[in-house]
């Protein structure tokens, strides 16, 4: 959450209080026209970011102005259990293109990273680099010559007490053409770079780039447009599908399902499961959607029915990260469910770049089978 004082920004780590948003509503047995046949159908899920294989355990990101081409550097580490490794992104003006660099040994995923960032290529790169936290702060470095023999150098050294870290959901993809997928991002250990005491330099072919400044004071200190976080958690959230729905056995009328790691917390609304939560778990995270009311028993809603309700997204004990609303509707053989983003955590006051995202869902009773299709679509506002 973000709370302006004048020409201060104070970051909280909610974005509105998640209790209050979602209320207490529940869903009439009166919008189903018969009794369960004893089946669960799990229409949403949450699976693992794919752009690499591994977890991102680190990572960084730095505005800088003055150069014609570039404006943005972002240095990962990232660790997949058997080895590890550094990432470099360096991004184009209006991001028209990124360019991808990776020390040998990790796997990355080129469709993972064009469904977010439109035009991308992929380097294989032996780049030299560090990326320490230590008790003053960050230190960090990068040297790397790109496919355009243009070099790249980056370095950070925080000499002061570092600024307390937040969470933040951050806006990767918001400017995506085609998502696949929502792209939940959420830096855990969130910290901006504080002018005062640091020494930071970007050089591109050895001439020297200016670091960008927030404008405002954001928790009364001066900070340079970059931040950096040691905790990550990353998922993607309803990837596009077009397939058989296949039903769960519901006749035990289980509290709680699973199905492809994901956990369903199930209300049982007289022979009817309707979904409470989503949940799963990212090693030590978990991530979690509440539903008020309850996403209903879709295949058995009466025709013409209409549904309203809210939802919410939680990190581990933090909740009001994200928000939205969801609409349902049972048209003939055809169930239409629409899901909006209205609510989050935001670098800057502004316009929600979350709001540009609209997951479309449709259900389609055929004989003998039930199917699904899904995609998410960039909306303007």
């Amino acid at each position: 959450m973000i709370v302006t004082f004048s020409s201060c920004i104070v970051v909280k780590e909610r974005t509105f209080n998640q209790g209050k948003y979602l209320d207490s509503h529940s869903n009439s047995v009166d919008i189903y026209e018969n009794k369960n046949a004893g089946l669960f159908y799990p229409i949403m899920d949450l699976q693992p970011h794919e752009n690499v294989k591994g977890r991102i355990t680190k990572l960084l990101l730095v505005e800088f102005k003055n150069d014609p081409d570039l404006y943005m550097i972002e240095l990962q580490e990232v660790n997949d259990g058997s080895i590890s490794g550094r990432i470099a992104l360096i991004y184009k003006h209006k991001n028209t293109q990124v360019d991808v660099y990776y020390t040998p040994g990790l796997k990355l995923n080129l469709a993972g990273y064009t469904s977010l960032l439109n035009n991308v290529t992929l380097n294989e790169n032996n780049f030299s680099s560090t990326f320490e936290n230590t008790d003053k702060g960050l230190f960090a470095s990068l040297n790397l010559t790109d496919r355009n023999n243009r070099k790249i150098e980056l370095s950070i050294r925080e000499n002061k007490k570092k600024m307390k870290s937040h969470g933040l959901l951050a806006p990767i993809g918001s400017g995506s053409k085609l998502p696949d997928k929502f792209p939940f991002i959420y830096l855990k250990g969130f910290t901006m770079i504080k002018q005062k005491g640091t020494g930071i330099t970007v050089k591109i072919d050895e001439k020297n780039r200016t670091i960008d400044k927030i404008p405002a004071l954001v928790n009364f200190e001066k900070v340079y447009n970059a931040k950096y976080s040691f905790e990550n958690v990353m998922i993607e959230w309803n990837k596009n599908i077009n397939t058989i729905l296949k039903p769960l056995d519901y006749r035990n009328k289980e509290a709680l399902m699973s199905y492809q790691e994901n956990k369903y917390e199930l209300i049982d609304n007289n022979g009817h499961p309707e979904i409470k939560s989503i949940s799963k778990n990212i090693e030590e995270n978990t991530v979690k959607i509440h539903f008020s009311p309850a996403i209903p028993d879709l295949l058995n809603l009466k025709n013409n029915s209409k549904i309203k309700g809210n939802f919410a997204i939680q990190i581990d004990s933090i909740t009001g990260i994200t928000g939205g609303n969801y609409k349902i509707y049972n048209s003939n053989d055809t169930i239409h469910f629409d899901l909006f983003l209205q609510k989050g955590w935001q670098p800057m006051p502004g316009k929600l770049w979350l709001k540009s995202y609209n997951w479309k869902c449709d259900i389609i009773k055929t004989k003998p089978n039930i199917k699904i299709e899904t995609n998410w679509k960039r909306i303007n506002n």
